[in-house]
């Protein structure tokens, strides 16, 4: 499959504008939330502390607002 069968109406956007958008920030905090979510569930061992750590600063400093709405829409 090619991103163009993935995703048709997709061509010719701009992927930063949509992600600058209402949907696109809800979208990267979501992401973010749920890798945040993830990496805490590995064994310790297993853990990159250091990128989890990054990307709640990208999400708080980023996105607070989304951040807010992903937290208490139950972590879908």
């Amino acid at each position: 499959m090619t991103e163009d069968t993935v995703y048709p109406m997709r061509r010719g956007e701009d992927p930063s504008k949509f992600m600058n958008s209402p949907r696109g920030r809800y979208i990267m905090a979501k992401a973010l939330h749920h890798a945040i979510q993830f990496i805490g569930q590995q064994p310790p061992e297993d853990r990159d502390e250091s990128n989890r750590e990054d990307m709640l600063f990208i999400l708080n400093g980023c996105f607070p607002t989304e951040a807010k709405m992903v937290r208490s829409f139950g972590q879908e």
